[in-house]
């Protein structure tokens, strides 16, 4: 298969280019004098943006479904398609803080699913129950707990299925935390409550942050900087954000995105009902019923519970709000797939890459590209 007439996400790199594909790898990028006429098998990218596809490090349910409702591979299964469907060629379900058994059921759900060929899952998202309960937010308390060596030792024996943890730092001792990195797990600081003071001596235990300015302990005047503000001052953490529009101001967004150069990137915490086009205005999660009122996804008492948001959507907001659209390009996908250490995915595709494409047209739709077959357009 070949995209002609194709432009890229890059100042340096004008003009139209020709991307070449063959056994889910782009083979060949080459630079075109002039515009090309189609030929038989050609898709015609028409002058438009093309990059790889997006990846979510933090989708909690999709197509209808919850992870945290049935950990198995027949929801991974619904997620898959549906988040394929929507432009995600690889994303992290993520599961909420619950008993050990089903993390356990979770985290071996996901390894089998893995072994499957062109799996788009990049491996599970452990968010909590090594959390703060004081920022737990929507989780359920009675769940949250210390890691234990037991559980340690489990996720070490299945760590290519885990991508993601996260965790405040006083749930884990130095040890354990550099036994996960060690494996090649990343570790995320998210639902913390700690001061600035406390958390600074962990940071470099963290790769990346879940979801910025959310379930974390924020600046709370000019002498108390707190969790956000650690992150905000370092020069090598990432951190993911929900580009919402619900969960952080605009301004806020800006503001880290201008901090963080080449380590911010957007996540959706999507929800079952994101990708699903009935959505309900009220479903369970987390033991609670939420409901959504103008994409605002919340409980009763007005607590925060994810978004209904595809990465579409957020790569959208984020050019809405003032953010360079190659930049976006980056936020959906080449940042977060460094954060979980997988390659292939540049904002610029390039030779020897993986063959996961999107052509972003100027009136906002999208064509989805895997395998060489185009799989969707929306």
């Amino acid at each position: 298969m070949k995209i002609i007439n194709a432009t890229l996400a890059s100042d340096e790199l004008s003009g139209l280019y020709t991307l070449t594909l063959e056994n889910g790898k782009i083979t060949g990028r080459e630079r075109q004098d002039f515009y090309k006429k189609a030929a038989d098998g050609d898709v015609n990218a028409g002058e438009c943006l093309v990059t790889h596809g997006f990846v979510d490090v933090q989708v909690n349910g999709f197509g209808g479904v919850t992870f945290n409702d049935d950990p198995s591979e027949r929801t991974l299964s619904v997620m898959e398609q549906a988040a394929i469907r929507n432009g995600t060629t690889r994303f992290c379900p993520t599961l909420v803080t619950c008993d050990e058994q089903k993390l356990r059921n979770a985290i071996t759900a996901t390894e089998r699913y893995m072994t499957r060929s062109g799996s788009a899952v990049a491996g599970i998202h452990l968010e909590g129950p090594f959390i703060s309960r004081e920022k737990c937010g929507i989780h359920n308390s009675d769940y949250i707990r210390p890691l234990t060596d037991d559980t340690l030792e489990f996720i070490l024996r299945h760590h290519s299925a885990v991508a993601m943890v996260t965790a405040s730092p006083e749930m884990m001792t130095d040890r354990q935390m550099a036994e996960l990195n060690r494996a090649g797990i990343t570790l995320s600081l998210g639902h913390s409550a700690l001061a600035y003071e406390q958390v600074v001596r962990k940071l470099d235990a963290f790769r990346t942050a879940t979801h910025l300015f959310n379930g974390m302990r924020g600046i709370e005047g000019a002498r108390s900087p707190g969790v956000v503000g650690a992150i905000l001052d370092d020069h090598a953490i990432m951190a993911g954000i929900i580009p919402d529009l619900h969960h952080v101001s605009p301004a806020l967004i800006r503001t880290a995105a201008r901090l963080m150069p080449g380590r911010l990137y957007a996540v959706t915490d999507a929800l079952c009902p994101a990708g699903n086009c009935g959505k309900p205005e009220r479903f369970m999660f987390c033991d609670k019923e939420l409901h959504i009122a103008d994409g605002f996804c919340a409980d009763d008492a007005g607590t925060l519970g994810g978004s209904v948001i595809t990465m579409k959507d957020a790569m959208q907001n984020l050019v809405k709000i003032g953010i360079r659209a190659a930049d976006a390009v980056k936020m959906t996908n080449e940042i977060p797939a460094r954060c979980i250490r997988l390659g292939g995915y540049s904002a610029v595709p390039k030779e020897g890459e993986c063959g996961d494409l999107l052509i972003l047209r100027r009136d906002g739709s999208m064509t989805v590209i895997r395998n060489e077959k185009i799989i969707a357009e929306n």
